[in-house]
């Protein structure tokens, strides 16, 4: 065995070959994947298009808070912003029902925030919070109802501005009412930094204007 006929050994030159394909096999792929790789133009890509609507906000906050001193530069979270209104300014203890300070700060707010042509705002959420103390009170059986109550009268001041100011459109922009009680305190020594309302701004990349 292992002679061929005319007495001479055989020589297998399949695995030499094999390899050999197999290199080749290889090296096309390489070659492919380096074609394909150079003719996929990658997109840098760049700043979101809500980025300058947030920017604008944050200007329109810094120059309310200079006039009426309550309320907080946004803290801004991805797509989202927050802006936070002092309660003092805007509610009496245990009220719903806003103050002339109050009403004048959100019909001011609103106004710039409406004429600012915000194109990716897309919706507003109003939260209302309290501190810990229960509520006393016949109104309100609890601050659930009672933060609930808050948030959405300053829904309805977003709707419904001062007589000349600008509103925001809720055919435009969604704006949703919602009440945490003491559930969400931002400093368990003071209680008056936890009563508070909070207006969480939703940005999109499709258009849509607040404006009217």
């Amino acid at each position: 065995m292992g002679r061929s006929r005319t007495g001479r050994r055989s020589v297998n030159v399949w695995p030499a070959l094999s390899d050999t394909i197999l290199a080749f096999l290889l090296t096309v792929l390489l070659l492919l994947v380096f074609v394909v790789a150079n003719s996929i133009r990658i997109d840098p890509g760049g700043p979101e298009p809500y980025r300058e609507d947030q920017k604008e906000v944050t200007r329109i906050v810094k120059e309310v808070s200079a006039e009426y001193g309550s309320v907080s530069a946004p803290n801004t979270y991805g797509n989202a912003q927050e802006i936070t209104l002092g309660n003092e300014a805007l509610f009496e203890s245990g009220s719903a029902v806003l103050s002339q300070e109050g009403r004048r700060l959100i019909a001011d707010l609103v106004d710039r925030i409406a004429g600012a042509g915000l194109s990716t705002l897309r919706e507003i959420v109003v939260k209302g919070h309290t501190d810990s103390e229960p509520y006393v009170g016949e109104k309100f059986p609890t601050n659930w109802e009672l933060s609930t109550a808050r948030a959405s009268r300053v829904v309805r001041a977003l709707t419904q501005p001062e007589s000349g100011k600008r509103r925001i459109d809720p055919n435009r922009i969604n704006l949703v009412a919602s009440g945490y009680s003491k559930y969400q305190p931002v400093d368990r020594n003071d209680l008056s930094e936890n009563r508070r309302i909070e207006l969480r701004l939703i940005y999109s990349s499709t258009s849509s204007t607040g404006e009217e």
